[in-house]
Formats: structure tokens, C-alpha cells, sequence
């Protein structure tokens, strides 16, 4: 594909920086580039601040119909809702649609693991590529997709001796349909309610996910999580076009219990790892089994194992105050996540700090695992009166709100006792407080710091 001197207009900068990639991969191929967002030069400071040094044009705190009707290619970022205006006046106008993932499927000829699901992805991706680097070598393998990592100026570069990992999230995989391209590996963690902002309901959201399958071809291969209840109805009418593979209850629930793995019966003791949960025995074990299947040796995928490190944010031990251990959850932005979060932890020893931004979400489920297994809670944003109402009908009182998070952290620790855990899971997104999920963990970080220094 050649871009230069190409009119290219990116929809959607965002003030997380998920359009700067494909704006320097496009400016480095000679594109003439135009950038276009709603929020203001003000809002997206951090993420201009990155392109400074680029020859682009922006049109912000508006969309403008010249940009488009000047463009040959329009790239769409994925945070752009499917219902935008301005995406249906490019589509009547007959202008082509890319998205980074999209061009990523269209120039290279690696050979493509795709891990999507509502949790778990960054842990399964994590895995498989530490599992794949180690057998075929670290210049082999490259990880990318909705992990801030850009993989389009290595893209076209690659070859099919090459792995490329890539974590997809359900905005994405909407839009891989537009070329009709499926990876050559492709996984579901899990399927629970989230993201209604976006897809509208369950039923869309699970049917993007699912279009992770819908284009493979008889030489590749699904993987799906039978321990998933979602995930389980989707299985069994899926016409799958290439080898599908489970991890499912009949072939492994009583292994996992036992602290092993069964892949393609062959039986894999675990070794000591930093994973915590019951749901990280089955991301083990999805990783593994995807693994095994790319030649991996078991012996490799038990080294890897055991010298995973896991993603920050995601049940991360931050440290102990006068015998209060901090969890770091951050990343529980969903009801699913946080119950797995609550569950990984002593009953009745878990002061939990939770609330967040309104997804419009049922939070049921979560509310019913804090009367069971919390001792404490302290909640903060949106969800916040929500979850404290919700509690109280349940006849659970013991909910504190805080203003923030800093308070959030000392009012937990004021309620511990030695021995148990405050644990930050808000099953919500930060979007109402923080820029992202990472800078509401590193901030919960900073507040149990300041806690160290002030009970030393």
C-alpha cells in the first residue's frame, strides 16, 4: 500500500494518545495528515504535546465536512462511537475506512495470535508472548494492539516466519469486519456485561466480540473459554471454519483445582507464579494451550509461568502499612473483574474502595459479593451513591463515601485491622475522576506511599 502524498484525515486523537501511532506511521510514509476531534486543543494537550514535532493539521473541537471531502483515506479511531454523524457522511460519500488494526491485518504477513474478551486480555497476551519469545526468540514475536503499543511501521516488515500478539478490544474487532480479516489464532478469555455506552447492549457487545472468528479460514484456529458462560452459548452454534479448541469444566476444572494444567493431555504442574485467583489458573491455561498449539514446549511454557510478570494494576500488591496489605485492582473497571477481584481474597479481611464512571451497567452481581466477603467499603464517583444505595438495600450499612481517592485510601485504612486487605476495585471506569485507568492506579500507589511515611 503506498500513502504518500495521500490526503489522510484521523478521526479521533483522544486524550489517551490511541491515534498517535498510525498519525506518525502515516506522516513517516509521506501522507499529508489531518487530524479531527471534538475536544479541544486544551483537552488533548498530552496527546499534542506527542506530535509536536510533526507536520499535521488539525481541525479540533469540531468536525468539519472540507476535511473529509479533501480526504482519500479517512482513519477512524476506535473510541469513535459506531453512531457518529460524521463516520455516515463518510460512508455516503463513498471514502475509505481504516483503523490502525485494520492496516496492521492488511500489511503484514506475521502470523497473527488475536486475544480478546472483557478481562483477562492483557494477562493471556502477556503469557503467550513471553511463552512464544522464549522458543522462537525475541526478535520473532511482537506484542501490540489495544496496549498502546504500535506495531505499523514494523508491520509491513514482518514475515510469516514472524509472531505478532495482539490484544483486541470489541470497538476494534467491530471494525475488522470492514476488510473481513480474522487473526490466524483467535481467542475469548471471557464475555460479561460492559462497554453499553458503546455496543447498546449485551447482545451487540458479544457479537463484536465474537467477529474475532467470523473470518478464519480452514487452516486456523479458535480457542474458547467453556468455564464462560457467555462464551459457552456462543460456542456451541458457532460455525467455526478452522480447528476449534475449549478449556472448558469437563476437561480441566478438577486439574486447575489441583494447582496443574491439562494441555492436549498432556498434564503441566504449575510452577510458583504472581498470578492471584481463580481466574488466572484459567488464563494460565488458555495461554498454555495456545502456546502448545504454536510448538511451544511445555517446559518453555512452564518457565514462562513462572517468570510472568503481571500487568500493573490488575490484583497488584502495593505494599503492607502496620499489617494492612494494599491491593492495587485499578483495572477492574467492571463488575466481572471486581468480583474476581473480592473473591482472590480472604473473606471478611477485605476493605474494599470502589465507584467510578456511570457505564450503565448492573452492578448485581458485585453488590451481592460485597455483602458476602466485605468487611468495609468506602466508595467514590459516579457509581458511588449507587453502590451505596444498593448496599443499604441490602441491608448492608457499612459504607463510607469519600470526595476522593486520596481520602478513599485514608478512610480504608483507618477501618483495617492487621491482617486484612484494602483492595482498590471500582467495577467502573475512571473516566470521571482520572485520565485512565493506569493513572487511578499510580495515584492509589502514591496515597498508600504517603500512608508508609506517615505510620512508619
Amino acid at each position: 500500500m503506498n500513502f504518500k502524498h495521500k490526503q489522510v484525515l484521523v478521526v479521533g486523537l483522544g486524550r489517551f494518545g490511541g491515534a498517535i501511532g498510525v498519525i506518525r506511521f502515516m506522516v513517516n510514509q509521506g501522507a499529508k495528515v489531518t487530524v479531527t476531534d471534538l475536544k479541544t486543543k486544551d483537552q488533548l494537550s498530552d496527546s499534542l504535546a506527542k506530535l509536536k514535532d510533526l507536520p499535521i493539521k488539525y481541525s479540533l473541537g469540531q468536525h468539519r465536512l472540507e476535511d473529509l471531502q479533501a480526504a482519500d483515506i479517512v482513519i477512524v479511531n476506535p473510541a469513535v462511537p459506531p453512531g457518529s454523524d460524521y463516520l455516515k457522511t463518510a460512508t455516503k460519500m463513498g471514502k475509505t475506512l481504516e483503523t490502525e488494526i485494520n492496516l496492521i491485518f492488511k500489511l503484514t504477513k506475521a502470523k497473527i495470535i488475536g486475544v480478546t474478551g472483557t478481562n483477562g486480555k492483557a494477562t493471556v497476551c502477556g503469557l503467550i508472548y513471553d511463552m512464544l519469545k522464549l522458543h522462537y526468540g525475541p526478535d520473532k514475536v511482537y506484542l501490540g494492539g489495544n496496549m498502546g503499543i504500535s506495531l505499523l511501521e514494523k508491520a509491513n516488515r514482518l514475515t510469516d516466519k514472524d509472531w505478532v500478539v495482539l490484544e483486541l478490544s470489541s470497538f476494534q474487532l467491530s471494525r475488522l469486519a470492514w476488510i473481513k480479516k480474522s487473526p490466524h489464532i483467535s481467542l475469548i478469555t471471557n464475555i460479561t456485561p460492559d462497554h453499553f455506552e458503546w455496543h447498546g447492549n449485551l447482545s451487540r457487545y458479544a457479537k463484536d466480540k465474537s467477529q474475532i472468528f467470523t473470518f478464519q479460514k480452514a487452516s486456523d484456529t479458535s480457542l474458547i473459554n467453556l468455564y464462560d458462560p457467555l462464551s459457552r452459548r456462543l460456542f456451541k452454534p458457532w460455525p467455526f471454519t478452522g480447528q476449534a479448541y475449549y478449556v472448558g469444566p469437563k476437561q480441566a476444572s478438577r486439574i486447575i483445582n489441583n494447582q496443574s494444567l491439562l494441555i492436549q493431555n498432556q498434564k503441566l504442574a504449575l510452577p510458583k507464579h504472581r498470578l492471584i485467583g481463580q481466574h488466572n489458573l484459567i488464563n494460565m491455561l488458555q495461554a498454555s494451550l495456545t502456546a502448545k498449539l504454536c510448538n511451544v514446549g511445555l517446559d518453555e511454557i512452564k518457565t514462562a509461568i513462572a517468570n510472568y510478570q503481571p500487568p500493573e494494576h490488575a490484583l497488584e500488591y502495593v505494599a503492607h502499612v502496620n499489617k494492612v496489605s494494599f491491593i492495587n485492582d485499578s483495572e477492574a473497571s467492571n463488575q466481572d473483574a471486581a468480583v474476581k477481584g473480592l473473591e482472590s481474597l480472604p473473606k471478611g479481611k477485605i476493605i474494599l474502595i470502589a465507584g467510578g464512571y456511570d457505564k450503565g451497567i448492573d452492578l448485581s452481581k458485585f453488590i451481592e459479593t460485597i455483602t458476602n466477603r466485605v468487611k468495609e467499603v468506602v466508595v467514590i464517583g459516579q457509581t458511588g451513591p449507587k453502590i451505596k444505595s444498593a448496599l443499604n438495600q441490602k441491608d448492608y450499612d457499612r459504607v463510607r463515601q469519600a470526595p476522593d481517592l486520596n481520602q478513599a485510601v485514608f478512610k480504608a485504612f483507618k477501618l483495617a485491622s492487621p491482617g486484612d486487605f484494602v483492595i482498590l476495585s471500582p467495577a467502573a471506569s475512571s473516566y470521571d475522576m482520572f485520565d485512565n485507568l493506569e493513572q487511578r492506579g499510580e495515584l492509589f500507589k502514591v496515597y498508600v506511599k504517603k500512608l508508609i511515611k506517615t505510620n512508619v
